[in-house]
């Protein structure tokens, strides 16, 4: 915030006031004379030794609205009030009315605007500047009617010059309150990393962001006032921005291929449309232009993660059919059992049929069931899973060798799990026949020596 100094001088330059031809033209304005001039200085010597009264009752009024009371929060800040009321009291018949008059006039109005007085209690006191002198200026003045008159109408003239520049100090204030909001509303929304556009009804482009107008070639001339839809195509935009337009829906997480019109290339975008409505607009009864709001969030790199994750899934996928070797997973929050491709063609189980643990365990070759739901249970217990058995598929057994991992909360209960099925079959056939080479005659089959022994 300024200090109110340059806060002073800054306004005095926004409302043209620098010199004294402008402060006289406002004058002018008003009806303003040399004779006013002089009426008021008759008027100040008549009123002379009034200033300490009349402050102390204007005081004594305000004191009794808390509106106004809230801004005397001790007897310090009010014989200070007091003071500059007086002050005030004393310059406004005084009949100088140049710059500084002017300068002191602002400063007093941003001063209040600044601590919060509304502007309504604000005038509210000259209110009560008139209403209390009046009485005063007819028992010094009222013995001659042209006097007073002409004493009360230049009085009125200048009240009201008075009343102008603290109206101004208020309106420059808030145009200023407003421009900075504007501004950093503007640099919020050219700064967002996705695209935004406001359209009207009929998508016109009313604004686009920065990101937006970056991501497509763009600059603000090629986008301001212009179709949406000559600017950028994607297959089913108009029919959407039509359906959020006529219903009021909002629609998230469209996913389209968009381009520049007129051109093949196309990027993945993800993009939100829902209508806006300023605040202004929804108190007002009758019905206001809808706009549209549009984001488009870029899409390339997740499309290209996207794609280089299907493409690691299916390299392990193949692994896996090449080895033997399938995986699972397994949350127990949700009872849901996901196996790979590689552990059905392992089971002799048709993909897509819904797992369970007895599903599995009616894989099992039955000699080795017990066996395999003790080595699991015990599982759930902490210790290690990592066991061989037998499998019955499809008229055949089949050995396999299990591995599993499982995860617990701070409870001690089971979360998640994890493991590996190895289809083993040829390997421990070939370890029966290396034990049968080592063991048997080849010739007679029968037992060697190293057997015996």
């Amino acid at each position: 915030m300024k200090p109110v100094v340059e806060a002073v001088a800054s306004m005095m330059s926004a409302l043209g006031l620098q010199n004294d031809a402008a402060i006289m033209r406002r004058q002018a304005f008003l009806g303003f004379s040399e004779a006013d001039r002089s009426h008021l200085q008759e008027l100040h010597r008549a009123l002379a030794g009034l200033g300490p009264e009349f402050v102390e009752r204007v005081h004594d009024h305000m004191l009794r609205f808390p509106e106004t009371r809230r801004f005397v929060p001790d007897a310090t800040t009010l014989e200070c009030l007091k003071q500059t009321q007086a002050d005030y009291f004393d310059t406004l018949t005084a009949g100088e009315y140049g710059p500084d008059y002017v300068r002191d006039r602002l400063r007093v109005g941003i001063a209040h605007q600044r601590i919060g007085l509304e502007a309504q209690w604000y005038l509210g006191a000259y209110a009560k500047y008139l209403v209390d002198l009046m009485p005063e200026i007819w028992l010094r003045l009222g013995e001659n009617s042209e006097r007073f008159i002409a004493a009360l109408q230049a009085l009125l003239k200048v009240v009201l010059l008075d009343m102008g520049l603290a109206i101004d100090t208020y309106i420059h204030a808030d145009r200023r309150a407003i421009s900075a909001l504007k501004e950093y509303a503007e640099l919020v929304f050219a700064a967002i990393p996705d695209g935004l556009v406001v359209l009207t009804s009929d998508f016109t482009v009313l604004s686009a962001n920065r990101t937006f107008l970056r991501r497509f070639g763009l600059d603000e001339d090629d986008a301001h006032g212009r179709c949406l839809l000559s600017i950028v195509a994607a297959d089913g935009l108009e029919a959407k921005l039509r359906e959020v337009r006529d219903s009021g829906q909002v629609v998230r997480d469209l996913l389209l291929g968009m381009g520049l019109t007129g051109e093949s290339s196309r990027m993945p975008v993800r993009v939100t449309l829902t209508g806006i409505r300023l605040a202004e607009e929804e108190e007002e009864e009758e019905e206001e232009e809808a706009r549209l709001l549009v984001i488009v969030e870029d899409m390339t790199e997740q499309a290209r993660l996207q794609q280089a994750l299907k493409e690691s899934e299916a390299t392990l996928l193949h692994a896996q059919e090449v080895a033997h070797i399938g995986s699972w997973r397994l949350d127990f929050g949700t009872g849901a059992l996901d196996w790979s491709p590689e552990v059905f063609r392992i089971f002799g189980v048709p993909r897509g049929t819904a797992i369970s643990y007895e599903t599995f365990l009616a894989c099992i070759h039955p000699d080795d069931r017990e066996m395999v739901d003790a080595a699991w249970q015990a599982a759930l217990r902490g210790a290690p899973y990592h066991l061989q058995h037998r499998i019955d598929t499809q008229g055949e057994t089949r050995w396999v060798e299990e591995r599993a991992a499982v995860e617990f909360d701070s409870n001690r209960q089971p979360v998640k799990a994890v493991g590996t099925v190895q289809d083993i079959t040829e390997r421990k056939a070939a370890d029966a026949r290396i034990e049968n080479l080592a063991f048997y005659d080849t010739l007679t089959g029968l037992p060697n020596r190293a057997l015996f022994m």
